[in-house]
């Protein structure tokens, strides 16, 4: 990373502040792979980092890979915020009712 050779330490901050602005660019593997890259740093992602994926995610993803990268955020002991839950909840019902109308 660009950062570290000109000598500035990122912290999740930086990494959140990041993995939003590819997330809003529509680079999800890019973010992916930054989070990644946080982890290996030593530095833990929170319920930030893991709500701005999820709110990139149930745009562009299935439900199932959203409520697999929420399960993944539990089990890695980050407790999700209300904001995480209505991020979730409420796409996936209007999603249930346009099937059920249908």
């Amino acid at each position: 990373m660009e950062m570290k050779s000109l000598g500035i330490s990122a912290n999740r901050v930086t990494y959140n502040t990041l993995i939003n602005l590819l997330c809003k660019c529509d680079c999800e593997e890019e973010a992916k792979e930054l989070m990644k890259m946080m982890i290996v740093q030593g530095i833990r992602p929170n319920f930030v980092t893991y709500t701005t994926l999820v709110t990139h995610f149930i745009k562009t993803c299935s439900p199932d890979e959203v409520i697999a990268l929420h399960n993944y955020m539990i089990l890695k002991g980050v407790v999700p915020h209300q904001k995480t839950y209505d991020t979730i909840v409420a796409p996936l019902l209007l999603e249930e009712g346009r099937k059920k109308k249908s």
